[in-house]
């Protein structure tokens, strides 16, 4: 796994448009970090993949092939992927929902989901 480093002073969090006031405000507040958003589950987590944002956070229940694809590719990429209780994810449910969908940079994972909590 390659998780490029990358120097910020703060940390950059990323949420969609519909989450920012129900998880990115209070995620940000608690990490003094920069919040960003923009569309598509896929589009986020590679910009966490990519070290052009620190992590990719979204509390809410996602459809499970939102997800799956990105979800591999970021662990692949040693990167932190849970739902948003901090589980690993599980696919293949009768209902085919994840709990949230969280990926972090290894060092600030805790924080994040932490927050979240």
């Amino acid at each position: 796994p390659v998780v490029p480093e990358v120097q910020r002073e703060r940390p950059v969090i990323v949420t969609g448009r519909s989450r920012v006031r129900i998880d990115g405000y209070r995620v940000a507040e608690a990490l003094d970090a920069e919040l960003m958003t923009c569309g598509s589950a896929g589009v986020k987590a590679m910009l966490v993949v990519t070290g052009q944002v620190d992590s990719y956070i979204h509390a809410g229940p996602l459809w499970e092939w939102d997800v799956c694809a990105p979800a591999i590719v970021a662990e692949a990429a040693g990167l932190i992927v849970t739902d948003a209780g901090g589980n690993p994810l599980i696919y293949n449910k009768s209902r085919a929902v994840a709990p949230g969908f969280v990926v972090s940079r290894p060092e600030i994972a805790d924080q994040v989901l932490a927050a979240l909590r």
